[in-house]
């Protein structure tokens, strides 16, 4: 069988994209998973899957010394192999130790920070470390431009996410569900957002939000007071980090997916992975109109808005006064091509096994 060699700083089964490609290459393929131990609960591999993980120190110089040197070492130790590789730190080193024709960096996004000169100076540097590879991976069209990186050698790999079988949803009440983190994604401003909606509609229509994912002790802070300062705590629940059956239950009972992403130039390019995931459980979506959402979002599976409470409470009515006429198969069914069965096939495996 071949070898393919997936490495990404975080721990086996916390990164969602890797954990898929490693479950469903592995159907046909060697795979080794190459991660950092973050301290985490470990997670059983899938079939056909090895985990190596790395052990984090103090030291962070030493950290990725002792990172790229594993890599290197089962490279070659599995050779021959194929080694996709999520960009880190002074990632083009590996470029002097292992042939470029079987490195792929995969660039999941750019830098992100308040300060524009930081933002310029960061992506700058994740440009010219994308020079040294021979092959590279996007997750969209945008982010491609945005860091100007070459076309012939970059192919564009979207988020993906798993279809599951859900119920039809119902009605009745409406259940709202967050799912991602909270650094800076301002979430605090949903709650708000909810508060004046039902402020501004007496409607009697049950509502619940479910807000799951971490973030800084001060941005769960924030989202704790602002729930506390409306009088939401019977409506609004900060869950926390969940992960696995637990999660998929969220899913299974919530029938209004909510992406909330900052709209601005940083976020714009990044595609929302638990837009798509709410899709594929065909709940609607009340989604912040960045570039991604925009080419994803439609009449048939959701609404659009801006990023501040009074959009978020005007989108809520919107979305409640269709809510009956949403058909799960069909919301399920526009998102067909981002399954990541779908995605492997058709986009991963050419691309490993090109030259």
């Amino acid at each position: 069988m071949d070898t393919i060699i997936l490495v990404s700083p975080d721990q086996y089964g916390y990164f969602t994209i890797y954990y898929n490609y490693a479950k469903y290459l592995g159907k046909e393929s060697d795979v080794t998973y190459i991660c950092f131990d973050q301290g985490e609960t470990k997670f059983e591999p899938s079939e056909n899957v090895r985990v190596v993980y790395v052990p984090l120190s103090d030291k962070k110089t030493f950290n990725i010394l002792r990172y790229y040197r594993e890599i290197i070492r089962t490279y070659y130790s599995r050779l021959p192999a194929k080694l996709i590789l999520k960009y880190y730190f002074f990632s083009s080193f590996l470029n002097l130790f292992i042939p470029r024709k079987s490195l792929i960096l995969d660039i999941r996004t750019g830098y992100i920070s308040k300060t524009k000169i930081k933002t310029f100076i960061y992506n700058l540097i994740i440009r010219s470390e994308a020079l040294a590879f021979k092959r590279v991976i996007v997750l969209s069209e945008s982010l491609r431009k945005r860091l100007k990186l070459r076309i012939y050698k970059t192919t564009i790999i979207p988020l993906g996410a798993n279809p599951d079988t859900f119920s039809a949803k119902e009605f009745v009440k409406l259940k709202l569900l967050y799912v991602g983190t909270l650094t800076s994604r301002n979430i605090y401003q949903t709650v708000e957002g909810l508060f004046k909606y039902i402020k501004q509609n007496n409607n009697n229509l049950d509502v619940t939000y479910h807000i799951v994912g971490g973030g800084k002790p001060a941005e769960v802070n924030k989202l704790k007071n602002t729930i506390s300062h409306f009088n939401l705590q019977d409506i609004v629940h900060y869950e926390g980090q969940i992960y696995g059956d637990n999660l998929r239950m969220f899913f299974k009972n919530c029938n209004i997916g909510v992406s909330y992403i900052p709209m601005i130039e940083d976020y714009d390019c990044q595609p929302a992975t638990k837009t798509i995931e709410y899709l594929m459980a065909g709940m609607p979506v009340l989604a912040t109109e960045t570039s991604e959402n925009k080419k994803i979002i439609s009449e048939y599976n959701g609404v659009l808005i801006k990023d501040d409470p009074q959009s978020f409470a005007d989108g809520l009515k919107k979305i409640v006064s269709v809510m009956l006429k949403y058909d799960g198969k069909m919301i399920s069914s526009s998102v067909n091509d981002y399954s990541f069965e779908c995605i492997i096939d058709n986009r991963l495996k050419p691309l490993l096994y090109s030259e």
